[in-house]
């Protein structure tokens, strides 16, 4: 059964994963893309410590945006959430005060 959804299309997965709420078709999407999402992530935070931390917040994202929106395009999603989430991350580090 695995074998067979690892050859569904991204589209595929993505209706699937709308419709059944199966762990087991997001893992599959993520184990396609979690190297995008690590390099997108790590362009927007410029060391790894932080953008293993927005990795995390985007991966989360993932699983509720699944339930609750269409996703048309992966790609794009990944690309706008983590662009999205790394904005969120700056806006609350400025609003820190200064440590002294």
């Amino acid at each position: 059964m695995l074998y067979h959804l690892r050859n569904l299309s991204d589209k595929e997965l993505l209706q699937r994963a709308e419709k059944h709420a199966d762990e087991t078709l997001v893992g599959i999407l993520l184990e396609r893309y979690h190297h995008l999402i690590a390099a997108v992530c790590l362009y927007y935070c410029g060391n790894e410590e932080d953008a293993e931390v927005l990795a995390q917040q985007v991966l989360r994202r993932l699983n509720i945006d699944i339930q609750n929106h269409k996703i048309p395009s992966l790609n794009n999603w990944i690309f706008k959430v983590c662009r999205e989430e790394a904005s969120k991350k700056d806006r609350k580090e400025a609003a820190l005060p200064p440590q002294t």
